[in-house]
Parts: C-alpha cells; sequence; structure tokens
C-alpha cells in the first residue's frame, strides 16, 4: 500500500481523485490501523471536502482511535450534508453513548434501528440493537433492554449466514437462512441476505419473493 505522506494517485478515477484514498482509508480500517486510515481520509476530505462518506468513515476510525470529540466533529457534519446516510447516525450514537450522552445515544440508534435500514456491505444490525440495550439498562428501561438483546441474537445470526456463504457452504447457508426468517419475516437485512442465499443455491422463485419483500420496503436500493 503506498504511504498516505508521499501519495500520488495511481488508480483512474475520472472525476473524482478523492476515491483512490477513500479506498486506501478502507482497507486500512478493515486492517484495524485507524491513524493510517485517518491519513488517507484526511487525502480524501481534502479533494472533496463535502464528502459525506469519508466524514462518516473518518468519524468512525476517530472512535476506534478513541478520539471522540472529533468523531462527532465528523458525523455531525456527515450528517449535515447526508442526513439519509445511516451509518452515520449509528457512529454518532455509539459516541454519544460512550460520552455518557445517553438521550442523544438512543435517538440516534432508534433512527437507525426503526428505518429497517439495509446495506448489502456496511451493516451490522445487532450491534446497534445491543448497544441500545445498554442505553435502555442505564435508564432503567428493563423491558426495553430485553427486547432488544432477544432480537440483537436474531440478527447475530445473519453473521454465521455470511460465513457460512463465504465458505461456499450454501446448503447450509440456505437452511440458515430459512431459519431466521422464520422468526423475522418482515426484517429487510435478513430477506437481503436471505435472497442472495436462495440465489446462491439456486432457488430463484424464493430469492425473487425475498429481494420483493426489501423492494417493497424500500424502492430505491440498489445492490
Amino acid at each position: 500500500m503506498p504511504s498516505a505522506a508521499n501519495f500520488k494517485a495511481s488508480m483512474y478515477c475520472p472525476g473524482d481523485p478523492s476515491l483512490e484514498p477513500f479506498a486506501r482509508a478502507v482497507e486500512c480500517a478493515e486492517m484495524a490501523r485507524p491513524k493510517e486510515a485517518i491519513k488517507w481520509l484526511n487525502i480524501a476530505l481534502a479533494l472533496n471536502p463535502k464528502d459525506a462518506e469519508a466524514l462518516s468513515a473518518r468519524g468512525s476510525s476517530y472512535v476506534v482511535d478513541d478520539d471522540y470529540k472529533r468523531a462527532l466533529v465528523d458525523l455531525n457534519l456527515a450528517i449535515k450534508l447526508a442526513p439519509d446516510l445511516l451509518r452515520s447516525y449509528s457512529r454518532r450514537g455509539y459516541v454519544y453513548l460512550a460520552t455518557g450522552r445517553i438521550d442523544e445515544g438512543i435517538r440516534d440508534l432508534s433512527k437507525v434501528i426503526d428505518s429497517d435500514w439495509v446495506d448489502a456491505i456496511d451493516q451490522s444490525p445487532d450491534i446497534d440493537l445491543v448497544n441500545r440495550s445498554k442505553a435502555y439498562k442505564i435508564k432503567g428501561k428493563f423491558k426495553e433492554a430485553s427486547a432488544d438483546l432477544a432480537l440483537a441474537k436474531d440478527l447475530e445470526l445473519l453473521e454465521t449466514l455470511q460465513d457460512e456463504r463465504m465458505h461456499l457452504r450454501l446448503k447450509e447457508a440456505k437452511t440458515l437462512s430459512d431459519k431466521i426468517l422464520q422468526r423475522l419475516p418482515q426484517n429487510s437485512y435478513a430477506n437481503l441476505l436471505g435472497g442472495i442465499a436462495a440465489l446462491n443455491f439456486s432457488s430463484y422463485q424464493q430469492a425473487y419473493d425475498r429481494f420483493s419483500q426489501v423492494i417493497k420496503r424500500h424502492p430505491n436500493f440498489s445492490a
């Protein structure tokens, strides 16, 4: 990976030279190297200061680096620029909870959870539920906390489903997706991954039905 200190564009990114440093930052974030990710995102944002995705990503890297003050600045601006980018609320919700702003944290996490947000790449809905459950416990709302944890356990199975697919255990992935959708028949993320599992297993009608369920709730979704 080229150094952020000596960055020279090498990818062909017509119209947006910030895409390459953004891609480099994603690589660093995936390897748990937040400081390097931040350096690449600084370059991306110097080239495109109003890139809400890059601001949100840098905010996330600041969170990993325990710099909540800078994280909040980036996430607030990302939300101002792109109020429909739900991952920013997920990240800001965590920052609010980590800094003791419990009501604001619950508000942001609830916005994400209640949206039935669906993203084929960047999504871990169980984590938002676990975080909100902790916040509810602090507020003494034990019934709501318990409900969130129960739903989080069901959604955590989707990580196992993805692992089965990644290792080409397609029959196992299909069986698990059927089990999850018996519990969460209306959940868009479960239907998306269930549709992919069905498609990988050549169950085309079932894949069509599950994708249709996602599109019905999110008509502008594409993946």
